[in-house]
């Protein structure tokens, strides 16, 4: 959906890039979830599935018992609970909805990296009470990512007319709802203990989503950087190479060719093949 002068105009968002490899990686993970749920075991605590959980979910005990697993900070978001499929599905149609739209700002390789940078700030978010001492069970999920770009495109394009139900609102209107409403849970939980919901993570991705934005670190390429930075030290390689000439051909009008060590011929061939 887009902003039309005649009112709001509906069209299916771009299923490409980086948000299509998500998505389907997304659901691949649950698909191998589900088997692995399905498939008998002789005891439920050492099945593949809840080996792969053990593993991948984002877990605050283990990060209190020693060597931080800082993987999981990575693995948790493709993760999610087998027995509630609206949870995958509603990450999903966020990422491929405000993926897309976000996709479009900033290219495939850079929403990738926003992806996994919301959900990395989503986890340590999540991981601040454990800190303090306080009790907090493992999270799994893609939102704290989903979030994040939702945040960001709010952001970017505040005045983007969506439908929400039956009625249509700006995008900012709806990630303010989103926000008071995440920030309401999460203090009933603080109050009532965990619901099963990580709201932290959640508010984790909007924050990122929306200083992402804000800061300016959205418009920063790494690739592009990376480009310049290896065309300038081949640059700076070329004109060394160029002195290094020079001096060997000043060594051998002095001296001969004879005077040159086998390290300096070898060089003398490898500049001839490049000329």
């Amino acid at each position: 959906m887009r902003p039309e002068s005649q009112g709001v105009s509906f069209s299916l968002p771009p299923f490409t890039g980086a948000v299509r490899t998500l998505a389907l990686a997304l659901g691949a993970v649950f698909l191998l979830q589900f088997v692995l749920y399905l498939l008998p075991s002789s005891s439920s605590e050492d099945s593949l599935y809840q080996l792969l959980m053990r593993w991948g979910r984002l877990d605050p005990q283990a990060w209190l018992q020693g060597i931080p697993e800082v993987w999981q900070l990575l693995t948790y978001g493709f993760l999610h609970g087998v027995r509630d499929p609206m949870h995958i599905v509603g990450n999903v149609l966020m990422l491929w909805f405000f993926g897309a739209m976000l996709q479009a700002e900033v290219g495939p390789k850079r929403f990738a990296l926003a992806w996994f940078a919301f959900q990395v700030a989503g986890g340590l978010v999540f991981l601040v009470p454990v800190a303090f001492g306080l009790e907090s069970p493992a999270a799994i999920g893609a939102s704290g990512a989903a979030y994040g770009v939702m945040a960001a495109c709010a952001t970017l394009h505040p005045d983007t007319r969506v439908l929400l139900i039956v009625f249509p609102l700006r995008l900012q209107t709806m990630a303010l709802g989103i926000v008071g409403l995440t920030v309401f849970a999460a203090l009933l939980d603080f109050k009532e203990g965990a619901s099963g919901v990580a709201h932290l993570v959640h508010l984790g991705g909007l924050a990122a989503g929306y200083v992402w934005v804000r800061s300016g670190l959205w418009r920063a390429d790494p690739w592009a950087a990376l480009a310049r930075k290896r065309a300038v030290a081949s640059l700076e390689r070329g004109a060394d190479d160029e002195a290094r000439m020079d001096r060997l051909l000043d060594k051998i009008h002095r001296e001969g060719i004879g005077s040159l060590t086998r390290a300096e011929k070898a060089f003398l061939e490898r500049m001839s093949a490049r000329r």
